[in-house]
């Protein structure tokens, strides 16, 4: 078998770690550890004769959008 070449695109990603969007091309472990930054907080608060709670997830990088 003779091997195949790669392409131009796939070169310059390799190249830069971008995409052609310029955003960064992660590998499986770097995605979930991009993603690993998302968080959902319990939030309780106490205001005279009430106690609240809710819960609030982290505002996502643009990335993650």
């Amino acid at each position: 078998m003779i091997k195949a070449n790669r392409s131009q695109s796939a070169q310059s990603k390799e190249r830069k770690k971008r995409n052609q969007e310029n955003l960064p091309v992660h590998s499986f472990g770097t995605l979930l550890e991009d993603l690993g930054t998302i968080c959902l907080n319990t939030v309780e608060c106490t205001i005279r004769e009430g106690s609240y709670r809710f819960s609030k997830i982290t505002r996502p990088t643009q990335l993650q959008q």
